[in-house]
């Protein structure tokens, strides 16, 4: 696969349907949160407990036993829902949850699906990063929040992203990529975002996430979506 993706440099992210993925280099950091591993510190309903952050998730969990110790109120959930667990099997629900999630002070009332079985009290998966807009940064050990953003100016001019050479990504599967950026300004962090016509039509998924361009590269996440 020849990935060459298209790049916004310090900014707001750009809309635009341009191929590729879009970056951004935020002058105001944006509120974070510390990762102690995968975990966070959170408090449900003023309750502090540590959430496992798997963006791997589609859905966010709280164990049953939790639910129980906390005595919290579960509904029962209109339509069946089975869920793909960590060893591989399939599990149904026990029913769902809304709790009010605080994090680094900021708090919002969240939806959690209740699982009988649990190894992590709670679970923070994709759905609450794509409704927090929260990004991962790996190398630093945080969890972003990108409503700082706002205020930016879109910056006109394009950053180009080249793959270093050809590569292939199985189905099915994800790869870290390392990709050039020729014209941009060196030691810089990006935030990266996917492109959704590249997805859509090639099936090619590039993770929001926090990238480091040093020397005139940069590493990304690339996922090949289609069977």
């Amino acid at each position: 696969m020849n990935f060459q993706p298209v790049a916004k440099s310090r900014g707001k992210l750009s809309r635009s349907p341009s191929i590729g993925c879009e970056v951004t280099n935020f002058r105001n950091p944006p509120l974070a949160a510390k990762l102690h591993g995968n975990h966070i510190d959170v408090f449900i309903d003023n309750q502090p407990v540590k959430g496992l952050v798997d963006s791997g998730a589609s859905n966010s969990i709280i164990s049953e036993t939790y639910r129980r110790k906390q005595r919290k109120v579960m509904f029962l959930d209109t339509k069946p829902v089975i869920l793909k667990v960590a060893d591989g099997n399939y599990v149904k629900p026990l029913g769902k949850c809304v709790l009010h999630l605080t994090i680094n002070g900021r708090t919002q009332p969240f939806q959690f699906a209740v699982m009988p079985k649990c190894r992590h009290d709670v679970i923070l998966g994709f759905d609450f990063l794509k409704a927090s807009q929260a990004v991962l940064d790996c190398g630093r050990a945080e969890l972003i929040f990108n409503e700082l953003l706002h205020d930016e100016e879109i910056d006109s001019h394009g950053i180009k992203l080249h793959g270093m050479s050809d590569s292939v990504v199985p189905a099915r599967l994800c790869k870290f990529l390392t990709v050039q950026a020729r014209d941009a300004q060196d030691n810089t962090d990006f935030l990266v975002e996917g492109n959704k016509v590249m997805c859509i039509n090639q099936g090619i998924a590039v993770p929001s996430m926090i990238t480091s361009l040093r020397k005139g590269k940069a590493s990304i996440w690339v996922t090949n979506c289609k069977n």
